[in-house]
C-alpha cells in the first residue's frame, strides 16, 4: 500500500480596476521551496508609475511576510512552501484617497525544487518498509475572512488499492470543543475550517483521521495523527502595562541617568514581527528634557536643568508599537508623570535684615522675639524646617532660642535674669539652617538681634545670698556675732531697709531689725542635732518699704571647744575566767568633741579606792579603747570599776565599767549569761506578768467559791481534771509547810573593791523561822547589809552562783510581799494567812522538773470582799460560774 499526502490552493481574486491595470492579479512568484527569514521574496513592479505621488501603505494578511514601502516583500522567519505552493494576500491601502485594495500572491517552488522534492521522494517509496499514513502539519490563516468552508488539506490512505475507503475525522474541533470548526469529506478526505479561528484562544489543532472500508466499515488503515497550527495575524495592539507611570527622580539626578524602565505587552505570538515593540516619546514639556531607548523602553535624563521648585512634575506622552515599530505596526498610548523630588538646595533666609527687642530685668522664662524665616524647598520636610542658634553675644547664657514646629519661626526667649545695673544693652547674631544638610558649599544665614534691658524698681538684694559667720560654740549669750546686710540695687544703701528671721530651728540668734546685726540668744552647741557639719543655718528676710524683700541664708559655722569629757560607749561588759576564754574585756570611749580635743585617749585607773588598782589592770590598745583586765583571785560576781579617761588636752573624768566576771564554758559568753543573764530583765519580767494575771484569775476563784451564802465553794474535783484544792501542790500531796530561800544582792562593791553579797542570810523555815525580826527588818527595810554585818557570815563562798539574782527591780516588786508573808505565816500555827503556807518551789512531786506558782490567793482573810463589786462584768460571769442554779 502507497502512503501519499497533496495539498490543494485555493485562491480568493478580487479584481479591481487598479489592480487590473498596474497589478497582475492574482500574481504569480517563483521562489524556493524553502525560504530563511528576512529573505528578499519579491517586489510589486509598477507602483511608481500607477502611484507617482507615493504615500501607499502595504501590509500581508500572513505574519511569516513583511511588505516595505517600496514594494519589496521580505521573510519574517522561516518558511516553507506546502506542497510547493503558499497564496498569501497583500492590502493596498491609500490614505490620501481613502482607498484600499487586496491583490493575491502565489508562491510557487521553482522546477529544479520540484525535480528534487519528487527524487527525495522516490527514495523515500522505496526506502518504506512499514505502510503508514503521515500528513505534513498543515496551517490556517487567524481570522482568515474565507469563504467558509474553507479547504485546508486532503488525507489519502494507500488502502485505496485493495479497496473503496471513506474518510472520518475526530477530536478538539471536530467532535469537540469547539465542535463543528473542521470537517472531512468522507470520498475525498478534503478536510475544511467552517469559520475564522483567533490563535490567541487556539494555537493549534490535535486531532485524528481513520480510514474505513465501504465493504464492511473496518478501519483500512492506522489511525492518523492530524496537526493543524493557527498562523498568527497582527490583530492585537501592544499595551502598556500601566496606563499612567508615575516616576520620582531628585532634583540633583546627572544627565544620563536612567530614571525608568517602560514595559508593555502584545498578545501575538511571540518571536514574530506582530510581538516586536518599540517605544517613543511622542510629547513632553519643555522638549528635550528626556529622552527614551526605542527597543528597552528606558526612559533617561538628557538634560540638568531639573528644579523642583521651577517645575515639580513633568507628564510625558508615550506610544508603544509593534511590527518594529513600522508606521503599519499596531499602537497605543500611555502617559507617564514625573515627580521631582526634593533636596536641600535652598539655604533658609531671614525675611529682615536686622532685629531688635525690649526686655524687662529680673524676668526670665518669657519669649521676647520671634524670627520669621523663608525656605523654597519642599513644605513641612526636613530641607524645609528651620533650625536656629545663637553664634555670638549669649556668653552668660540668659537667652534661649527654638523652633516653632507650625510656623517654623525662631522663638528667642529670656532663661536667665538680666540685671539692668549691670547690662543696659545686649547685643545677638543668631544663625539659621535647615534639618537636613545642605547640598551646596554655603552653610547657614545670621542676623544681628539687639536686646535693649529696660530698668524696673526692684527690691533689696543681700550682697552674698550665703554668708558665712564662724563662731566658737562657747560664746556668751547676747554676744554680737556680725550682721547680715542688703542694699538697694538702685540706691545702692541699705537705708530704709528692715529685717527679721525667717528660720532658726532651735533659736539661737536674734536680728536687729534696723541694722542687721546678729546675736546670740542662747548657748551654742556643736554637738547639737540641729548642728549638720559643724554648720547652723538662719535665714533671714529683708524688705524695703514698699514692700519689696529678698532673702538670704547665714551660715553659722561653730568652732569646736573642749567641752565635753570622754564617755564610755559600752558601760556594761563582761570578763570571762576561763583557761580558754579571753583574760581582758574591751572598754571602748567616745568623745562629741573634734580634733584636737578628742581621742587618742589616755586610759587609766584612780589611785583611790587602792583595791581598784589591787584588783584590776588596764591597758591601752588604740586611740579609743583598752583592755581591762582582773589580777587574779576575784570572786565571780559583778563589779563596778572606776577608769579615768582624759582626751588630748587632758581633759576627762572617772568613769563607771560594770563588769560581769563569770565563767565561761566557750571562753567567750558567760555560761550563766547565756542561759539566763543576757534575758534575766525579760525572764523575770515575764514571770511578775504571769504572776499577776494568776493573781487576778485565782482571786475571783478563791474568793466567790468561798464565800458562804450566795457564794458557795466549788466541790473538790476528785477526778483531778479541773481544779485543784490551792494547798494540793501534787494530786494526793497535802504539803503544809515548805522551805523558802531568799537571797538578797546589791551590785555596789565594797570599799574594799571586790563585790560583796548584801545578803540578810539564807532563811529556812522548817516549823519556825529563825532570826525572824532580823529577817523581816532586812526584807521590808530594803536595807542593804555587807556580808560581814550578818553573824556567822564571811565571804562569798567561791562557786556560789549570784548571777541569777541580779535584777534590782524584780527585788522590789516581789520581795516585800512574800517576806511579809513568810514572816506573818510562821507566826500563825494554824496557818490561815495561807491555805498551804510556803511551799518548796523547786521540787512539784516525785519526778517533777517544773515549778509551780503555787497557792493564787494572797488576801488571807474574808474583810476585803468588797473589792469584787468593782471586778466589772467578766468576774461577775465567772461568778455566776460557782452559784447553784
Amino acid at each position: 500500500m502507497h502512503l501519499g499526502l497533496y495539498a490543494t490552493l485555493f485562491f480568493l481574486m478580487v479584481p479591481t480596476a487598479c489592480c487590473s491595470v498596474c497589478l497582475k492579479n492574482p500574481m504569480t512568484v517563483f521562489v524556493p521551496e524553502e525560504l530563511e527569514a528576512n529573505q528578499f521574496v519579491f517586489k510589486v513592479d509598477n507602483v511608481s508609475n500607477c502611484w507617482p505621488a507615493g504615500g501607499l501603505l502595504f501590509s500581508s494578511n500572513d505574519p511569516g511576510f513583511i511588505v516595505h514601502k517600496d514594494g519589496s516583500v521580505f521573510t519574517s522567519h522561516y518558511v516553507k512552501l506546502p506542497s510547493g505552493q503558499k497564496k498569501i494576500s497583500m492590502l493596498v491601502k491609500d490614505p490620501q484617497k481613502n482607498e484600499e485594495w487586496t491583490c493575491d500572491i502565489l508562491l510557487s517552488a521553482t522546477q529544479n525544487d520540484k525535480a528534487e522534492n519528487r527524487r527525495q521522494k522516490r527514495e523515500v517509496v522505496l526506502k518504506r518498509t512499514k505502510r503508514r499514513w503521515r500528513p505534513l502539519p498543515h496551517s490556517i490563516m487567524e481570522n482568515s475572512l474565507g469563504p467558509f468552508p474553507e479547504f485546508v488539506q486532503q488525507i489519502r490512505s494507500d488502502a485505496e488499492q485493495n479497496g473503496k475507503v471513506f474518510y472520518k475525522i475526530r477530536g478538539p474541533g471536530v467532535d469537540e470543543p469547539p465542535v463543528g470548526l473542521f470537517s472531512i469529506l468522507e470520498g475525498s478526505g478534503n478536510i475544511s475550517v467552517h469559520r475564522p479561528v483567533d490563535r490567541e484562544e487556539y494555537p493549534e489543532f490535535k486531532f485524528f483521521g481513520d480510514a474505513y472500508f465501504y465493504s464492511n466499515n473496518q478501519k483500512a488503515d492506522l489511525t492518523l495523527d492530524i496537526t493543524i497550527k493557527v498562523e498568527d495575524a497582527n490583530d492585537n495592539t501592544p499595551e502598556f502595562t500601566e496606563k499612567v507611570f508615575r516616576i520620582s527622580v531628585p532634583e540633583n539626578a546627572k544627565t544620563d541617568t536612567v530614571i525608568y524602565k517602560l514595559s508593555a505587552t502584545d498578545r501575538d505570538e511571540n518571536g514574530t514581527l506582530n510581538t516586536k515593540l518599540k517605544y517613543k516619546i511622542t510629547s513632553q514639556q519643555p522638549a528635550g528634557l528626556f529622552s527614551i531607548e526605542p527597543a528597552k523602553g528606558e526612559i533617561t535624563l538628557r538634560s540638568p536643568g531639573l528644579d523642583r521648585e521651577v517645575q515639580g512634575t513633568h507628564e510625558l506622552i508615550l506610544e508603544v508599537r509593534d511590527m518594529d515599530g513600522a508606521n503599519y505596526g499596531r499602537y497605543s498610548t500611555g502617559s507617564a508623570v514625573i515627580t521631582v523630588s526634593d533636596v536641600n538646595d535652598n539655604l533658609p533666609f531671614f525675611l529682615s535684615a536686622s532685629l531688635s527687642c525690649n526686655v524687662s530685668e529680673n524676668t526670665q522664662n518669657v519669649q521676647i522675639l520671634r524670627i520669621p524665616v523663608d525656605d523654597k524647598d519642599l513644605i513641612n520636610s526636613s530641607n524645609w524646617r528651620a533650625k536656629f542658634k545663637i553664634i555670638s553675644g549669649n556668653e552668660g547664657g540668659h537667652f534661649k532660642i527654638e523652633t516653632d514646629p507650625v510656623r517654623n519661626e525662631g522663638i528667642l526667649s529670656v532663661i536667665k535674669p538680666l540685671d539692668y545695673e549691670a547690662t543696659q544693652n545686649v547685643k545677638l547674631k543668631v544663625a539659621v539652617e535647615n534639618e537636613a544638610p545642605f547640598e551646596g558649599s554655603a552653610s547657614f544665614n545670621t542676623i544681628p538681634v539687639d536686646v535693649a534691658v529696660t530698668d524696673v524698681d526692684e527690691g533689696p538684694e543681700f550682697e552674698m545670698p550665703i554668708k558665712i559667720i564662724n563662731v566658737r560654740e562657747d560664746v556668751a549669750i547676747g554676744k554680737e556675732i556680725g550682721s547680715y546686710t542688703a542694699k538697694d540695687p538702685e540706691t545702692k544703701t541699705s537705708a530704709n531697709i528692715g529685717y527679721k528671721k525667717l528660720s532658726d530651728r532651735d533659736g539661737w540668734f536674734n536680728i536687729d531689725e534696723k541694722t542687721g546685726i546678729i546675736k546670740t540668744a542662747k548657748q551654742l552647741n556643736r554637738e547639737s542635732s540641729y548642728v549638720q557639719n559643724d554648720e547652723y543655718n538662719i535665714t533671714v528676710l529683708a524688705a524695703d518699704t514698699s514692700q519689696k524683700s529678698s532673702t538670704g541664708t547665714v551660715v553659722i559655722r561653730l568652732i569646736d571647744v573642749n567641752d565635753n569629757d570622754p564617755v564610755i560607749t559600752i558601760p556594761n561588759v563582761h570578763l570571762c575566767k576561763s583557761d580558754i576564754g579571753t583574760p581582758f574585756t574591751v572598754i571602748t570611749a567616745n568623745d562629741s568633741d573634734k580634733e584636737p580635743n578628742s581621742a587618742p585617749f589616755t586610759f587609766s585607773l584612780p589611785e583611790n579606792p587602792p583595791d581598784v588598782r589591787k584588783y584590776w589592770t588596764i591597758e591601752k590598745i588604740s586611740d579609743t579603747e583598752a583592755h581591762l583586765s582582773e589580777r587574779g583571785d576575784l570572786a565571780l560576781h559583778v563589779y563596778k570599776v572606776p577608769i579615768l579617761i582624759q582626751d588630748q588636752q587632758g581633759k576627762g573624768s572617772e568613769q563607771t565599767a560594770t563588769v560581769s566576771f563569770c565563767a565561761c564554758s566557750d571562753g567567750i559568753h558567760c555560761s550563766d549569761r547565756r542561759s539566763g543573764l543576757s534575758a534575766v530583765l525579760g525572764v523575770w519580767a515575764i514571770l511578775a506578768m504571769i504572776f499577776a494575771a494568776l493573781l487576778l484569775l485565782c482571786i475571783p476563784l478563791a474568793l466567790f467559791c468561798g464565800v458562804k451564802g450566795s457564794l458557795k465553794q466549788i466541790p473538790e474535783d476528785t477526778t483531778q481534771q479541773h481544779l485543784i484544792i490551792s494547798n494540793t501542790e501534787a494530786p494526793g500531796e497535802n504539803v503544809m509547810d515548805g522551805n523558802v530561800k531568799i537571797p538578797l544582792q546589791s551590785l555596789e562593791p565594797s570599799a574594799t573593791g571586790e563585790g560583796t553579797l548584801r545578803a540578810a542570810a539564807d532563811v529556812a523555815v522548817r516549823n519556825g523561822i529563825t532570826k525572824q525580826e532580823e529577817v523581816h527588818r532586812t526584807i521590808m527595810n530594803g536595807s542593804a547589809h555587807s556580808l560581814s554585818s550578818i553573824p556567822g557570815r564571811g565571804r562569798i563562798p567561791k562557786g556560789f552562783d549570784t548571777s541569777k539574782f541580779t535584777t534590782l527591780e524584780w527585788q522590789q516588786f516581789m520581795w516585800s510581799r512574800i517576806g511579809e508573808k513568810v514572816i506573818l505565816n510562821n507566826q500563825d500555827d494554824d496557818r490561815e494567812i495561807s491555805n498551804d503556807g510556803v511551799r518548796e518551789y523547786f521540787f512539784e512531786g516525785t519526778g517533777s522538773a517544773a515549778g509551780s506558782v503555787g497557792c493564787c490567793s494572797i488576801l488571807g482573810d474574808e474583810d476585803r470582799l468588797d473589792m469584787l463589786n468593782n471586778l466589772g462584768p467578766r468576774f461577775k460571769n465567772l461568778a455566776d460560774i460557782c452559784m447553784k442554779k
